[in-house]
């Protein structure tokens, strides 16, 4: 009896070691099949702007600077500019001695091989089920459309990645990491505040969800607020009625998700999904992003 006792714990070791070195491999794997992926040249969509971002904040911090000795001075669109973490990270690559389009493509191969990851570890998480965290993760791995979209040198490969770590870290009661999660992703695609704010409304309005939500809310704003006063860079605020009709839908959308929540009901949590999906939209098209 006290063999098997001790046998089992050491048959459980062994195998969460064997499934950690499978799950390195397959990591792996994916980020080689990402890099390949990769499209050779990063000007679409806006590429060039957020390597000039980059070499400025590497050069003096802000992603506004001189095209050239005694040049004109370089700003970004609007749309590149809200978006200032994947510089940011570029920047930091190319002080470490890679160069700009090493590091550009080195951020979005890996941001791109992590939302497949952490879309299969979401899955697992929520169904308790190794093959739907397989399933999950080959999907998006065998997703034309996502494959396309990751292999621009640009944040759309990041942004998914830090969504779901968010989620991830979520679903984990890391609420202070969820939060720092998502307010980087929202420094990568900006439309993602409004989900995120939504969210934090939702489960703020639940009791015994309150504190939670307020933690995760207040390290967003604060990952968020390091960010852009890291690098500063010159934001433009979208038309008010724009914004105005973002709010509107988000709140809509924060009201079916805390009645999905308080009741535990599928159908409701679809509603709320599907309230986002339009509010994001027109936060999307206020900001320009493409």
């Amino acid at each position: 009896m006290t063999s098997l006792a001790l046998r089992r714990p050491r048959r459980l070791a062994v195998e969460r070691a064997v499934w950690a070195v499978a799950g390195l491999l397959a990591a792996a794997i994916v980020l080689l099949i990402r890099a390949r992926q990769l499209h050779p040249a990063p000007l679409y969509p806006d590429g060039y702007q957020y390597l000039a971002m980059a070499k400025d904040i590497a050069a003096h911090g802000r992603p506004v600077g001189p095209l050239a000795h005694g040049g004109e001075v370089f700003v970004p669109s609007a749309d590149a500019a809200a978006k200032p973490l994947f510089p940011a990270l570029v920047a930091v690559l190319s002080m470490c001695g890679l160069s700009l389009g090493a590091a550009a493509r080195a951020v979005a191969a890996l941001g791109g091989a992590a939302t497949v990851v952490l879309a299969g570890a979401v899955a697992h998480r929520l169904s308790g089920s190794r093959l739907a965290g397989l399933v999950a993760a080959g999907a998006c791995l065998a997703s034309p459309s996502l494959a396309h979209w990751s292999g621009f040198a640009g944040p759309d490969a990041l942004a998914p990645a830090l969504v779901l770590g968010a989620a991830l870290a979520l679903l984990h009661r890391r609420t202070a990491l969820a939060g720092v999660l998502a307010g980087l992703a929202c420094t990568t695609r900006p439309e993602l505040v409004v989900p995120v704010a939504a969210a934090a409304l939702a489960a703020a309005a639940i009791p015994r969800l309150r504190g939670d939500a307020l933690r995760a809310a207040t390290w967003a704003v604060i990952a968020l607020a390091a960010v852009l006063g890291a690098v500063r860079p010159p934001l433009v605020l979208p038309p008010g009625r724009d914004l105005a009709a973002a709010g509107v839908l988000a709140l809509a959308g924060a009201g079916l998700l805390a009645l999905a929540l308080r009741r535990a009901d599928r159908w409701c949590l679809l509603a709320a999904a599907m309230a986002l999906v339009p509010a994001v939209a027109v936060a999307a098209r206020a900001g320009g992003s493409s």
